[in-house]
Parts: structure tokens; C-alpha cells; sequence
């Protein structure tokens, strides 16, 4: 599987590279014996760059993706499943910043299959907000559109967060 992995991350355009990673990762990968074969083989500086941002706490392409075209912006690393205390009980999160209590989550079509669901979740969104988190709804619009849900995504978090800009992931200008 690493040997794979990290053929994948030198010939995949970054985005398919990390889906790849974060997906391997889950499945129990081992991150060193990948970076020793990107270390091996020609192309590696971009693979490796992308496999350092590899996350086996991402639970879905939709989730990789996200975090993905936040990276590309420049905006720090979101932590994956977030662990959020309630006085209702525990909730994970896909993606936030734990530091500013911001919480990202990816609403797919088939979430809220019946009223109990969605009623479920709304209780879920009151509990996790009255301890102060913000949340941001992302869904299959945002991943089409990654300008827009980068400036979602900012517009939560404090004016002057600092940008790294990571050109191995390409550019995703928040104008456009």
C-alpha cells in the first residue's frame, strides 16, 4: 500500500494525491515507508510536500477536498474530527480550528434522510454553538466552487490570520 501511495503521489495532479493519502492513511498505511519511497524516486518534492499534509482523521473525499482547497489558499492546517464538549455530550466534527472554535462540516445529499435526522442535527448545531463555536455548512456547491468556500471559511475565522502559501497545491485566489 505505501509503494502505491506514494506512486500515486508523484503522478496524481495534488488534489487526487491527497485523496489518495488521506484514504491510504486511513487504511492503515505506514507514513514513513511512504516518504522513503518518495525519497527513492524522481518527482518526489511535490508528492512529498502533499504527503506531509496527508490526514488519516478524514472520513471522506468530500472532507479531503475541503481541507484540500484550504491548504491551497494558504489558510492554516484544519485539524480533522474535532472532539466538541456539550453539556448535551460529545460531538465530532469533520474539520475546525480548535483554537478559534470554528467547526466545518460537509453536508452531503443523503445526511438528513427523514425529519428525526434533521431534527437530530439541529439539536447537534444548538448544543455545539451555545459553547461558543461557530459553524460552517459546506456542500457539494462549496467543493465546485473552492474561491467561495475559502472566503466561507474565512469570513469565520479572526481578521488577520496569517496565509502560508503552499504553491505545490496550486493557487485558489479568493476573488475568483
Amino acid at each position: 500500500m505505501a509503494l502505491t501511495t506514494a506512486d500515486c503521489l508523484r503522478a496524481l495532479p495534488p488534489l487526487d494525491a491527497l485523496i489518495v493519502a488521506d484514504g491510504a492513511l486511513r487504511a492503515g498505511a505506514d507514513p514513513v515507508r511512504i516518504d522513503s519511497f518518495l525519497a527513492a524516486g524522481r518527482g518526489s518534492v511535490p508528492g512529498r510536500a502533499v504527503a506531509s499534509l496527508a490526514d488519516p482523521g478524514a472520513e471522506s473525499v468530500a472532507e479531503t477536498t475541503a481541507r484540500f482547497h484550504l491548504l491551497a489558499a494558504g489558510l492554516p492546517v484544519p485539524q480533522t474530527q474535532v472532539l466538541v464538549h456539550t453539556n448535551h455530550g460529545v460531538y465530532w466534527g469533520d474539520l475546525g480550528y480548535t483554537q478559534w472554535k470554528v467547526l466545518i462540516e460537509y453536508d452531503g445529499q443523503d445526511k438528513y434522510t427523514d425529519t428525526n435526522a434533521f431534527l437530530r442535527e439541529r439539536e447537534r448545531q444548538d448544543a455545539i454553538e451555545a459553547q461558543g463555536w461557530r459553524i460552517v455548512r459546506l456542500t457539494y456547491k462549496d467543493l465546485r466552487h473552492p474561491a467561495r468556500l475559502v472566503r466561507r471559511v474565512s469570513d469565520a475565522l479572526p481578521p488577520g490570520i496569517a496565509l502560508s502559501p503552499r504553491p505545490h497545491l496550486g493557487s485558489h485566489s479568493l476573488s475568483a
